[in-house]
């Protein structure tokens, strides 16, 4: 944040005006399940809404988010729970089309790079302008975290529980929730190999019962830490982890897992 205040002073020196706000472009492109529900960063993002609302929120002027799939709405769920309608108002969200003609609205053409809708390119012609803008990309080797797991791993810790799978099997577990905008909070680490995780709501107003998908089944593999997660439970009723070995037609898994329940408005925990 004081990195982009000492920007916008020289940048006011540079134009001969004062600037006080910012727009901030967001391109949520590849953004993942694994982003969207882990637990450390997730938390990151909320405390950094946090903090920016609380010391500089008359410093925005818009935010953008371009590209915006399932797995952002996810994560944004938790974090607009902590924003002023005044923020709120100011956060333009949108899919993978519409942005473009939005930043024009904002920008002129001739700023706004080209990969965004602008006429803006590298003195070589390159629309990603790469000469000013740092891209996402592969994580350089040298910046991976080494020997990141513990030797007191999760399956040490007290009040986790195991849970044995067998070749081409699955287990549910239910989640009872009493009060809406309470938060599930999972922890699982798997022994070896992958395991199929996902987070589905149970409709049992219906005769038929019927699973809404809110984290889709994908495969997750613990062997650099421990998978953690968290998701804000809008509607009562009955939540549904499912741990999936089906594809699996010869190996067993074993995985050890914790799942509390955080209760709107408290600090406290209710361990399942």
């Amino acid at each position: 944040l004081q990195e982009s205040l000492k920007m916008l002073t020289e940048q006011s020196k540079k134009l001969g005006k004062v600037l006080t706000q910012f727009v901030f472009i967001f391109d949520m492109k590849g953004f993942s399940l694994y982003q969207a529900s882990n637990k450390e960063a997730l938390e990151e993002m909320y405390e950094g809404f946090k903090l920016f609302q609380a010391n500089y929120p008359e410093r925005i002027k818009a935010i953008y988010v371009l590209n915006a799939s399932l797995y952002f709405n996810i994560a944004f769920n938790i974090i607009k729970a902590i924003l002023s309608r005044a923020v709120m108002n100011k956060i333009f969200i949108f899919g993978e089309e519409g942005y473009k003609e939005a930043l024009l609205e904002q920008f002129d053409a001739d700023v706004l790079p080209a990969f965004l809708g602008g006429n803006r390119t590298d003195p070589d012609g390159n629309p990603n302008c790469n000469t000013f803008i740092i891209h996402d990309g592969k994580v350089p080797t040298e910046m991976y975290r080494k020997n990141r797991k513990s030797k007191k791993t999760l399956a040490n810790l007290d009040g986790v529980k195991k849970l044995s799978l067998s070749r081409s099997s699955y287990s549910e577990i239910l989640i009872n929730i009493l009060e809406e905008d309470s938060q599930i909070e999972w922890r699982f680490e798997i022994e070896a190999r992958d395991i199929g995780f996902g987070l589905f709501y149970r409709d049992n107003s219906t005769v038929e019962t019927v699973l809404e998908e809110l984290i889709p089944l994908e495969k997750v593999d613990t062997v650099l830490a421990a998978e953690t997660g968290l998701y804000q439970c809008r509607k009562i009723g009955t939540y549904v982890i499912l741990f999936d070995n089906s594809y699996s037609w010869i190996r067993p898994k074993e995985l050890y897992y914790t799942i509390r329940i955080l209760k709107p408005n408290k600090e406290r925990y209710d361990n399942l």
